[in-house]
């Protein structure tokens, strides 16, 4: 770290140690490329069973060189990976999607994630993690990450490593980050992703333990975050917000504007969004001092001002994480306008349902224990879903006179890892929408 002070000043350097040491070494030409690494466990993990993994975001083009060959290319495979998206107007972000496609469409800007088993380099498939190794921890671990390999067709690799009791274990504890990168002339390639699996601490549910009632909803994709405050007018009537643009522009920061809408349709009729109306509603600023604490300051279009500290919530404990994170927002993209927030804690999910009343005006619902059928698959949940009343407008003082109502029911079936059917019940009456994850 480099300071250059133009005055007397005191400066403080806040040090965050990382979860544990790996020495790597690069030898790296213009014609050939060999990266090693020796991971030195933390002393409290040695002895105990754990596994390690390694993962490196690579260029599509650059697969053969890992010995991903053409026939593994045309299998159909779900991986993760960013390339550039018209719709978004050049912006980078990633997402799943068969591999068949991104191949297809090979430019600078396609990279995929990729990991290095016990037989070899091979694409992440629909999000599952294989460990190179398992076993009892020793004190260090030695890999061989590349070999006289050939680097002109890797520019913008970045290659990570990490361990855990499991890969979900690895994520959850943030026990992974990156080693060794190839360089290129364009310094910016490798920003479109990263091969660190944890890279987006701040997606999540969010509350304050002392007003509970209300929360927040923060997705993180790279590095903007979309965050959906739920919580109650000035009546105590439950009402939501969404701040779908919070770019971090400093770390640890962002600012936004936020939105009301209104005129959506209620999910016991057909969507029609033609009398959707958004409004302004002030401005917002998170600042997160570490992954698990944060405060939320905003400004409302009348000058009201409001300062609320929160922290992630956690609600589920003791049950096995899974390799498939569903953590997302989720929506349908022809029914633009309401979608349902996703937080996987272990096996339970906590789904927040932004949608709208009869008279077309916000309102929200929670399933706040739907628990995953399978803790090998995770491929659906079913949970009682809640309305909640009485409580405070967010530019007030917390003070509130909550009833909480049981309304229906909620269950989400996962077809794969980007899309789902949910059903439902709600004040009597079924329905069925598909959903998928929103990119943004």
């Amino acid at each position: 770290c480099q300071l250059t002070m133009n005055a007397a000043r005191g400066v403080t350097a806040n040090f965050k140690p990382l979860p544990f040491v790996a020495n790597t070494t690069s030898t790296i030409t213009t014609t050939s490329a060999t990266i090693a690494t020796t991971i030195s466990f933390a002393r409290a993990d040695v002895g105990k069973s754990g596994a390690v993994f390694i993962t490196a975001w690579v260029p599509v083009k650059g697969l053969p060189v890992l010995g991903i060959t053409t026939a593994a290319l045309s299998q159909t495979l779900s991986v993760t990976n960013t390339r550039d998206d018209p719709k978004l107007g050049g912006k980078l972000r990633a997402r799943q999607e068969a591999l068949a496609s991104v191949v297809a469409a090979v430019d600078p800007t396609a990279f995929v994630l990729v990991q290095l088993t016990a037989s070899g380099w091979q694409v992440v498939d629909n999000g599952q993690l294989i460990p190179i190794s398992t076993g009892v921890l020793g004190d260090s671990l030695s890999q061989n990450l590349l070999n006289n390999a050939d680097p002109s067709k890797l520019v913008g690799a970045q290659f990570c490593v990490g361990y855990g009791a499991s890969a979900a274990d690895m994520i959850t504890s943030g026990r992974i980050y990156p080693v060794a990168s190839i360089p290129g002339s364009d310094p910016s390639v490798v920003s479109s992703g990263s091969c660190n699996v944890a890279a987006v601490p701040y997606t999540g549910l969010w509350w304050n333990p002392q007003e509970s009632g209300w929360g927040m909803s923060i997705t993180q994709h790279g590095s903007t975050i979309f965050a959906a405050p739920y919580t109650y007018d000035a009546s105590g009537q439950p009402i939501w917000y969404a701040m779908p643009s919070c770019p971090i522009v400093t770390a640890g920061s962002c600012t936004g504007d936020f939105f009301q809408v209104s005129g959506g349709t209620a999910p016991d009729l057909p969507w029609n969004g033609s009398g959707k109306a958004i409004a302004s509603a002030g401005t917002a600023t998170l600042t997160f001092s570490d992954a698990d604490n944060a405060s939320f300051d905003f400004i409302t279009l009348n000058g009201g001002l409001g300062h609320k500290s929160i922290q992630r919530q956690r609600f589920a404990n003791g049950t096995a994480q899974l390799a498939v994170d569903y953590t997302d927002l989720w929506w349908n993209p022809d029914e633009s306008g309401w979608g349902v927030a996703l937080t996987q804690d272990h096996g339970t999910i906590f789904a927040t349902w932004y949608t709208y009343d009869a008279a077309g005006r916000p309102i929200w619902y929670v399933a706040s224990n739907c628990p995953l059928q399978s803790a090998a698959t995770g491929n659906g949940c079913s949970g009682d879903l809640y309305q909640a009343t009485g409580g405070s407008p967010l530019a007030a003082n917390w003070s509130p006179s909550l009833f909480v109502t049981k309304v229906g029911s909620l269950s989400l079936a996962f077809s794969d890892v980007n899309t789902a059917v949910m059903t439902y019940t709600l004040n009597g009456v079924a329905g069925t929408r598909a959903i998928s994850r929103q990119g943004f």
